[in-house]
């Protein structure tokens, strides 16, 4: 490293000070085998044209899915052109965390926009200002479910994505976690009395689940409830509350999940953007900020951070968060984005990714060799049994530019036989009908063989 912000004589301090007589002597813990014996294989440097150039290069040889039915949580979605050209204005684009939100105005008033949003497809009294994905905003809603029942145990549907049930152990730990096992691809309710207790803080269902089933929150509300532990509704894919009723009216007491499909694109996994939305009684334990709106003194609308308990600011000792990013700028593209679309809009967004994904279920289970493996609703995804093996499907059509959706076997082996499929609102029918066509000459090849 050329660089270092140290002079030698403040490097010789700081080792004197920790017993180290050189920087050598520092890092002798580290193997030897890691360290780079030459110089880095970087070319040499290039003007702006150059550069373009070089990378454009690279682009064309980068496997862009023309057709992709991938899904799992991060969702392909239309987004308006509105939404980079606003989110690309400078004052916005290099806005961070309002530490001095009097001079933060326009900050505060998306970050409340936003948070009003959320409140109102959730159902919920209270949203925060926004978390770093799905899986954090789960967990961070498992935490808060012990630290105000004062208990330690959440109970974890096994249709739960994976990938937020693998963050929760590292959250909690194993020893906390407890699964409910699920029938016919939903959260079993019989077997949910079995595992509440009085060491029950809370239960996190997903809906639409791992599989795109839909769960009946409300069915489990009475029987948590009744155990005085907090019902946890997991979502990621908001669309589904354009036609589902909301976490609220299913009498959840916290609704945390992704909101990536409002403004932000796949692009190979991120960024993304979580949420949190929690009944008024909960509100002194929602990790974040909490934004508000008042009127200053010549009566003017004006936006304050109302609530700040977390870790940065008062009452430390009782945070239960240290959460410290408020995701502004992708919780500013969802601002947008829901702002342009409007309740029709939505709506509209929201049916016809049920009737595409349905369009799409019906034409794959009609081809020989495939059925869906599971007889619950679902919104835009759904699992298909086929009799050739998904990975060798995924593969083949991989190298013709279309994403076959996701094997069910890596995240559950005893589902090796299952392929995940999602359909949003930018899958054309022309798009289905090729897909079906190319399952059915690709299963018919494997299983022949």
């Amino acid at each position: 490293m050329s660089y270092t912000p140290h002079t030698n004589k403040d490097i010789e301090e700081m080792l004197g000070f920790i017993g180290k007589k050189s920087l050598d002597e520092l890092f002798e813990t580290v193997p030897g085998e890691i360290f780079r014996t030459h110089d880095p294989d970087i070319p040499e440097s290039k003007n702006e044209m150059e550069l373009k150039n070089f990378f454009r290069k690279i682009s064309e040889k980068i496997d862009v899915f023309n057709i992709s039915f991938l899904g799992a949580g991060c969702y392909r979605h239309y987004i308006p052109s509105g939404v980079k050209a606003i989110t690309s204005d400078g004052r916005f684009y290099t806005a961070y965390t309002p530490y001095q939100p009097e001079a933060s105005q326009g900050t505060l008033q998306a970050i409340y926009e936003y948070q009003t949003y959320i409140a109102m497809l959730t159902g919920m009294d209270v949203a925060n200002a926004s978390l770093y994905d799905g899986a954090s905003a789960v967990c961070e809603a498992a935490v808060m479910a012990m630290a105000e029942t004062k208990r330690n145990k959440i109970i974890v549907s096994e249709t739960l994505h994976k990938e937020y049930a693998e963050t929760l152990e590292t959250y909690l730990g194993k020893e906390n976690i407890v699964v409910l096992s699920m029938e016919n691809g939903v959260s079993s309710r019989k077997k949910l009395s079995e595992h509440l207790d009085s060491d029950t803080a809370g239960v996190i269902i997903q809906t639409p689940n791992f599989f795109g089933c839909i769960e009946n929150l409300a069915e489990f509300k009475e029987e948590v409830k009744k155990n005085k532990s907090l019902l946890i509704a997991a979502i990621n894919e908001p669309y589904s509350l354009g036609v589902l009723k909301n976490p609220g009216e299913c009498g959840a007491d916290i609704a945390a999940g992704d909101a990536q499909a409002f403004g932000s694109p796949t692009a190979f996994g991120g960024p993304s953007l979580g949420f949190i939305a929690v009944r008024k009684n909960l509100m002194r334990k929602i990790p974040g900020r909490l934004c508000g709106k008042t009127k200053d003194i010549n009566g003017k609308d004006g936006f304050v951070l109302t609530l700040q308990a977390r870790e940065q600011h008062i009452r430390r000792d009782k945070a239960s968060s240290n959460i410290c990013s408020n995701e502004a700028l992708c919780a500013l593209a969802a601002t947008v984005h829901l702002s342009l679309l409007g309740k029709e809009g939505f709506l509209a967004i929201a049916r016809r990714n049920v009737s595409q994904a349905h369009y799409a279920s019906k034409v794959i289970s009609e081809i020989p060799g495939f059925s869906l493996k599971f007889n619950a609703p679902f919104f835009n995804e759904f699992t298909i049994k086929c009799e050739a093996d998904p990975e060798l499907i995924v593969n083949r059509l991989a190298s013709e530019r279309i994403g076959a959706g996701i094997p069910i076997g890596r995240f559950f082996p005893e589902l090796s036989d299952c392929l995940l499929i999602a359909v949003t609102e930018t899958t054309e029918k022309e798009e289905i009908d090729v897909f079906a066509k190319r399952l059915a000459e690709i299963s018919k090849e494997l299983i022949d063989k």
